[in-house]
């Protein structure tokens, strides 16, 4: 597979010493970085996919964006979205990259599922964002815009059908209540009838089948001049496995007090990608048999003054997940956990932005209560007199409230025609409690306590004092070149489930140099940095016994290179290539390997970051041809991932790999009408995307990527 993508560059590089003049590449305006910036002239390393790219090649959310995104891996942790930027990750309600819809910041990285119909805009800054951003931005900041109302009526009805029984509906309808109100409302549908992941237990159906819904409205209204507001109410609902995980290696240890269980002895286990053993009457599967449902309400006031633009963005987010998990894997029920989980989320940011002389400032504040209850409930035996016996094991999480108080201030000033300069401070208060009861029971027709195992109420706050410098510098009409150093930080708390110690905030360092520009009369757009980021107790995510726990890893550094390239060789033929070269390590982490105790702790100096490959490469080629009846699309796209470890040990990885996407698209001349075939993982690709140790129960398990797929999909105008 390396050695297609090496053809692959060197069979497009050719077309460049036969391009034809061709008209520049379109210029694009980014918001992410609370100002309205053209891309090329933004000190930062920006990636951006327009609603059309979005369209051709089916990107619906972080897994998709992936393969288009330097630096970026994705992957899914009992369906709690974990993405990686520049080897900074995160999970549950602590992500290392920050996601906001709207420009409204999400508490979980698991509501980008509400921005993922109807798109305008994707927008993904890499490298810490701790001035504009704040919370959980030491990796950057993934940005959804969706598309707003319009004046004129427009909108359109999308069906599609793929592999597995795959059904898609989506329709989107625009148009004015009103001369000064206008209104966009979508709605969604999708349905999976047949897995992939075939059981092979008799009695038993093949798995990952799933249903989804999404709905969002958009109101805009221009009360006058000066005054405008938009409201977004948006709901989405998922029921289903969302990932799947099964055992990937043959190294089961008994648990602690079973000996010679069927588990251990004549109950066999699937070792082949996309194959479990599950029993046959239960709907738990070894990943998560899910529900979830969210919500959000948000309001947005922009009231111009003379004094500048003040703006402030509300949300209210309501987040419900339940889910079950057959976590032995095999045709015998013997450990199932059983997991509820509510969130309530309130945010304000309040932005004051103007313009004085040569200078443009932008003074903020911003507020989150972010409150959540969760209760898990593990059954599995428990040993009596040496013997098992039904048994429960409950934690019961009553409360993991956070409050987050911030201030910040960013000013850029021009220091002549080709010079200028940015600065930004950011003052953070996070207020954190935590109210936990872990019992263990007995289930002897009732659930009998036998002992309590962590009963805690805990309180913690954190401060930071966060800050950018960047300097820009034109080189001429079309090429900046950029410095920037950035701080971030990201508050400590306790582990979700387990009696574990607190662990620390982390706090980054960051150094970046760039350029950016076009070339080549417009016909080539180039984005270049490199970078260093130094960290202090950097947060490392494991499995202790049972659960997933985050700890403190002593020191990590991250150097880096990142290209993106973006070429016209004439009106048929583009190519988009990324490349990222990293170097993730830890410098110092002492830590105990809980499948291998018997190591005892070992220093980890010198490993590689999880989920931060060394070498990445994404190649997309789009071929167009204008008929006088409509035009074809062919686009072309390939991404290669050298060996990505999983562990902090590095004990297991998934070598390199490569995936292949294929998308043609037909419009019409009227451009009211289209029809799309797309085949993903088009080599058929086997690869892991996620991985999990479980000491309670001895297993390595892996979460492979979906099988090749073919697919249709029609969208007319309405």
């Amino acid at each position: 597979m390396r050695s297609l993508n090496i053809i692959t560059a060197i069979i497009v590089s050719t077309f460049v010493s036969y391009a034809h003049s061709q008209s520049p590449i379109e210029e694009i305006v980014v918001t992410s970085m609370k100002r309205s910036n053209l891309l090329s002239e933004t000190p930062a390393s920006v990636s951006t996919m327009e609603s059309s790219e979005i369209n051709l090649k089916a990107v619906i959310g972080p897994q998709d964006i992936k393969y288009q995104v330097p630096s970026m891996s994705y992957t899914s942790i009992f369906g709690e979205p974990y993405i990686t930027i520049r080897g900074v990750s995160g999970f549950n309600n602590a992500p290392g990259v920050s996601v906001s819809i709207d420009g409204v910041y999400q508490s979980r990285s698991t509501s980008s599922i509400l921005g993922e119909i109807d798109l305008e805009r994707i927008e993904v800054i890499r490298g810490p964002q701790g001035t504009l951003y704040g919370r959980n931005s030491n990796g950057g900041v993934v940005s959804f815009i969706t598309a707003a109302p319009t004046k004129e009526r427009e909108g359109y009805l999308k069906i599609g059908y793929a592999s597995y029984n795959q059904l898609k509906a989506e329709i989107v309808h625009s148009d004015k209540l009103t001369e000064k109100t206008k209104y966009r409302l979508a709605l969604s549908s999708s349905n999976q009838g047949d897995g992939f992941v075939k059981c092979l237990t008799i009695g038993c159906d093949d798995v990952n089948k799933s249903d989804r819904s999404s709905a969002r409205l958009k109101l805009s209204s221009s009360i006058n001049d000066d005054l405008s507001t938009e409201i977004i109410l948006a709901k989405t609902n998922l029921e289903g496995p969302n990932n799947i995980f099964q055992f990937i290696t043959d190294n089961r240890i008994p648990f602690a007090f079973l000996v010679d269980t069927p588990q251990i002895i004549g109950v066999p286990i699937s070792l082949n990608p996309n194959e479990v053993y599950l029993t046959p009457d239960s709907e738990s599967i070894h990943g998560n048999n899910s529900k979830r449902d969210y919500d959000v309400f948000a309001l947005t006031v922009n009231y111009q003054t003379r004094l500048g633009l003040i703006k402030s963005i509300s949300s209210h987010q309501n987040y419900f997940n339940e889910f079950s998990m057959d976590r032995d894997a095999t045709a015998v029920n013997l450990y199932d956990t059983f997991d509820t989980s509510s969130t309530k989320t309130i945010t304000q940011e309040f932005n004051w932005s103007f313009d004085y002389g040569n200078s443009n400032w932008i003074f903020g504040t911003f507020f989150m209560d972010d409150e959540t209850n969760r209760k898990t409930l593990f059954d599995l035996p428990l040993p009596i007199f040496g013997f098992p016996v039904p048994g429960k094991l409950e934690w019961d999480h009553k409360a993991i409230d956070t409050l987050s108080k911030a201030i910040f201030i960013d000013a850029t000033f021009d220091l002549d025609q080709k010079t200028e300069i940015s600065m930004g401070l950011r003052r953070t208060r996070d207020e954190f409690t935590s109210i936990q009861l872990n019992r263990v029971f007995l289930d002897l027709g009732q659930f009998i306590p036998v002992s309590t195992t962590c009963d805690r109420s805990i309180k913690q706050n954190f401060e930071s004092d966060t800050s950018r410098f960047v300097i820009k510098r034109a080189l001429d009409e079309r090429f900046n070149a950029y410095f920037s150093y950035s701080e971030g930080f990201k508050a400590g708390g306790i582990a979700t489930y387990e009696c574990s110690d607190p662990y620390k905030p982390e706090e980054v360092d960051a150094f970046e140099f760039g350029i950016k520009g076009f070339f080549n009369s417009g016909k080539t757009k180039l984005n270049a940095s490199i970078f260093n980021y130094d960290y202090t107790n950097f947060q490392v995510i494991q499995v202790i016994g049972t659960q997933t726990v985050t700890k403190n890893a002593g020191l990590a550094s991250v150097d880096g290179l990142e290209i993106e390239l973006n070429h016209d060789f004439n009106k048929a033929f583009n190519l988009k290539l990324a490349y990222s070269y990293l170097d993730a390590v830890y410098d110092d982490f002492v830590n105990l390997n809980g499948l291998n105790p018997q190591l005892g702790f070992q220093q980890l100096k010198g490993n590689y970051l999880n989920h931060s490959p060394k070498n990445s490469l994404n190649l997309g080629l789009r071929y167009t041809k204008e008929f006088s009846k409509g035009s074809l699309i062919l686009q072309l796209d390939s991404a290669f991932r050298s060996k990505t470890h999983f562990t902090e040990f590095n004990d297991y990885a998934q070598d390199s790999y490569s995936v292949f996407n294929l998308n043609f698209l037909w419009k019409n001349s009227a451009d009211d009408l289209s029809f799309k075939f797309f085949v993903k993982n088009l080599s058929n690709e086997e690869y892991l995307t996620g991985f999990l140790n479980s000491a309670s129960n001895g297993g390595r398990f892996g979460n492979y990527a979906h099988p090749r797929i073919f697919g249709i999909e029609i969208t007319s105008k309405i």
